[in-house]
């Protein structure tokens, strides 16, 4: 725990950008984690933080996940939020979410990724579910000397997926919203039951989720 009052991600550190990978195998045994409460200021929230290793067979339950992000003048802010990982790049089997995760950042040039089960995959996840609220948003700033820019991706099972999602499904609501600073910032919101963004192998998955 982080001073009794909210759980530290695993495979995480003090610095938003120092990233300290979780490279083992944990098995949960088809134990169910309760309660589960994360709120991070660093811009990464989940049980995990970065996982390159094999996380397996685990359910977390009513669990309550924060990860928001701000920049000031001339700046960036990313935030990943996912309730087993923010940011996975190794594999993820037999693993349920039950809850409500969100993402937030604030900046000139923004970054939001909100899954189910992880916000950013770059890896495997096969075997998962969720039954979640998710909420992702960005507030960008307008920066006079160059394009500000703002992107929102909000999943029920990942939020950005580069690589691959196989026999999951999802149920829940899920909102995904950008803010401008004025019309010369652009931002993006995508929202989807699966995936918020695709540029992976999605196969044999579905969901029930409702999504704005």
């Amino acid at each position: 725990y982080n001073s009794g009052k909210r759980w530290m991600p695993i495979g995480t550190t003090s610095y938003q950008y120092d990233y300290d990978y979780f490279t083992g195998s944990f098995d949960g045994n088809g134990f169910t984690i309760k309660n589960l409460y994360v709120d991070s200021s660093m811009g990464t929230a989940g049980l995990f933080g970065y996982n390159k290793g094999i996380i397996k067979n685990l359910l977390i339950d009513n669990c309550t996940i924060t990860a928001y992000s701000s920049g000031g003048s001339n700046t960036s802010a990313s935030a990943y939020a996912g309730g087993i990982v923010a940011q996975n790049t190794g594999t993820i089997i037999n693993c349920g979410v039950i809850g409500t995760i969100s993402a937030g950042a604030s900046a000139i040039e923004t970054y939001a990724s909100v899954g189910g089960i992880a916000g950013y995959n770059n890896g495997t996840i096969a075997n998962c579910y969720s039954s979640i609220k998710l909420f992702g948003s960005t507030s960008t700033s307008y920066y006079e000397y160059g394009g500000s820019r703002g992107y929102t991706h909000v999943g029920g099972i990942v939020g950005v997926n580069n690589k691959t999602i196989i026999n999951c499904h999802s149920a829940g609501d899920i909102s995904a919203s950008a803010k401008k600073y004025n019309n010369q910032v652009y931002t993006y919101a995508y929202a989807g039951g699966i995936v918020g963004d695709n540029i992976g192998t999605i196969t044999n998955c579905y969901t029930t989720c409702i999504s704005t």
